[in-house]
Order: structure tokens, then sequence, then C-alpha cells
């Protein structure tokens, strides 16, 4: 028993009764079954990462990782497709938070392809998968790739009319867009899930594509816009305790002020979302985001020697967790 009070077993042993197991034939596959539809379900109440606590949710998830994996794997073995919508967000999750994307992406590939060819059988999976899948990729740069799997979670939200999945879907389109220099389109699509989330009174996904929306009309000059935006964006996520939507919208605050001019107010909102991220220590890929940013305010403050140490303990960051999509702004 180990100091979390968890069971595990010794190396040796634990070999050993890999060998037994995998000489059970049949029932070997049951057993993993059994294990893979205990573990399915208790990632259920994981599923919804924009309408829970996402700081409790990972404190849940991460003890669990390598049961969750083995669940997964065996999941597709067996082609219980439908467990994999309830183990999709956990899993993508965590990664997202914890750093270590790479190693995540041969397992949601895999899943992908697998319900894209019987997308008829399980289309909330697929949805489920895609969306997840796109938003590694999305912190991987390859935004290809995040367009290809929000296609197919958008015709998957279809399929199975799933209005907030669509909406998600569409979200991922636009932030792709965005990234690949298409801001006016990115701004039209996000534009429009956000006035469907506003209509069907969803605040929590308002707060989410408000947040996300300000990003692309700071890009296209509407800087009192995207202001306004922020600051309700900012509102909703600490209203209903989303730290990770509170970290971006910091963010996209400290642009503005600094595409202003106003530095202090633009280190101050990075030292806020400095303050969330080691408060929580759940938020691995958004800590370089920051630092690299108070160092390009000091930068333009001449401040050298400051801006680059920032940058050097941003560098590190990157290279701890794998964070290809941030890699061009620092350097």
């Amino acid at each position: 028993v180990d100091e979390d009070g968890r069971f595990s077993l010794h190396p040796l042993m634990l070999q050993f009764a890999t060998e037994k197991l995998a000489a059970m034939g049949p029932a070997r596959a049951a057993a993993l079954r059994r294990h893979a539809e205990v573990f399915a379900r208790s990632m259920a109440p994981w599923r919804d990462f924009d309408v829970i606590d996402v700081v409790p949710a990972l404190a849940a998830i991460a003890p669990e990782i390598g049961n969750l994996q083995q669940a997964w794997d065996t999941t597709i073995e067996l082609r219980e497709l439908r467990w994999l919508a309830d183990m999709a967000a956990a899993l993508g999750n965590h990664y997202q938070a914890r750093g270590g994307l790479v190693q995540a992406l041969p397992r949601f590939k895999r899943a992908e392809d697998l319900l894209v060819s019987r997308a008829s059988e399980a289309p909330e999976a697929l949805c489920r998968v895609a969306l997840e899948f796109a938003a590694l990729n999305f912190w991987l740069a390859d935004y290809q790739a995040v367009e290809r799997s929000a296609q197919h979670a958008l015709a998957a939200a279809l399929a199975a009319r799933l209005p907030r999945a669509e909406r998600q879907a569409l979200n991922a389109l636009a932030l792709a867009a965005m990234r690949q220099g298409k801001t006016e389109q990115g701004a039209d699509l996000l534009t429009r899930v956000l006035t469907s989330a506003r209509r069907e009174g969803a605040d929590r996904e308002v707060a989410v594509f408000a947040g996300n929306l300000c990003g692309l009309l700071r890009e296209l000059g509407e800087s009192d816009r995207a202001e306004s935006l922020a600051l309700e964006a900012l509102q909703g996520h600490r209203r209903h305790g989303h730290a990770v939507g509170e970290v971006s919208v910091l963010n996209e605050l400290a642009l503005i002020a600094h595409q202003a001019g106003h530095f202090d107010s633009a280190y101050s909102r990075c030292a806020q979302a400095l303050e969330v991220i080691e408060r929580h220590a759940v938020m691995a890929l958004r800590k370089p985001v920051m630092l690299t940013l108070q160092a390009s305010i000091r930068l333009d403050q001449q401040r050298i020697d400051e801006a680059l140490a920032l940058a050097e303990a941003s560098l590190a960051e990157v290279n701890r967790v794998g964070a290809r999509s941030h890699a061009p702004a620092l350097h």
C-alpha cells in the first residue's frame, strides 16, 4: 500500500501475474473486459470539462491514468465503441493539463480511425474522441489535423443531434482557422457559436466562446469589443470556478493591454494568471505562454535581463511539457 493508500504489486510479482494472465485465454479477455467497463464507467462523470470543476476532476483522474490507458486499449481491442465516449475527455484533458501530449496521440488516432470506419454505430463516441484529438493536435501546432478531427466531430454531432458538441466542433474549427491566418473566418464561426450558446442560456459555454472570440477580434483590431468580451468571460469563469478558462482570458486581457502600450497592466494580468496556475498546478501547457508574454512585455520596456530570464524559464517549460505550438512565439 503506497502513501496515497493505493495498492500496487512488486515488479516481479507484476511480471508473474502478467504472464499468468496472458496464458488464461478466454478468462483473460473476460478479466480485461470487466476492468475496461469499470474504468470507463468511473470516467463518465468527467465527460464535459466545461460544465464541471476542472481542478477536482483532474485530481481524480490522475491516479487512475494507468488503468485508464489500459481500459482505452482494451476498449479498442474489443470494439466496445461507446465506452470511448466516457473516457475521451478524461484522457485528453489529463494530457493537456499535465503534458506528455505526444504519447497520447497514437491512442487517439487508433480510436478515431476505428470510429470513423464505423461512424453510424457510435456517433457520440466519435464526436467526443475527435474533439479531444483536435485539442491535442492544437497544442502540437498541427492545425490541419485539428481541422480534420473537428470536421469528424461536427458530422458526428449533427448525426447524433448534439447541439453542444456541434458548437464545440465549430469552436475548434475557428481556432484552427485563426492559427492558419484565416482570422475573419474564425471570427465568423465563433460569433455563430457564441450566438447559439447565448440563445440556449448556456452560461458556461458563453464564457468559453466569448473568451475565444475576443482573441480573434483583437487580431482584427477591434480592441474595445475584444476587451468587453474578455471581461465578460473572466466574470463567467470566476463565477463557475473554471480556473483554466480564467487563465485563458487573463492571457487575452494581458495581450490587449500590451497591444495598447499599457505594459504594467499587461504584466499584472500575466502575474494573476501565473498565480492561478501555481495554485492549481494542473495547467502545465499554459505556464510557458504567460512567461513568454511577460518576457515580451519586459522587452518592450527595455528591461532586457528580466526579459531574457523569463524567456529562458519559458523555454524550460516548453521542453518539459512538449508545448510545440508555443515554441515559435517563444523563439
